[in-house]
């Protein structure tokens, strides 16, 4: 049989991404003027979405902000 494409899960299988958005989080976080040890709530967003942290972000600290907002 031919086969003309293949799909596979790219982030954990050939990369390991989970550095990139953890500090992804932290840039988030200091752009906000959090600062100081953030590891508690890093951790807490391991096993999340990104709108879930983002949620977690805006219940935790007060936020005036959406999940789906884009800032830049």
């Amino acid at each position: 049989m031919e086969k003309q494409f293949a799909i596979f899960d790219f982030d954990g299988t050939l990369v390991d991404s989970a550095g990139f958005w953890q500090q992804t989080e932290r840039d988030f976080l200091l752009r906000r003027g959090i600062s100081g040890d953030l590891s508690a709530i890093l951790e807490q967003t391991k096993p999340m979405t990104v709108p879930e942290a983002a949620r977690l972000f805006i219940q935790t600290y007060g936020f005036d902000e959406s999940p789906e907002a884009k800032r830049i």
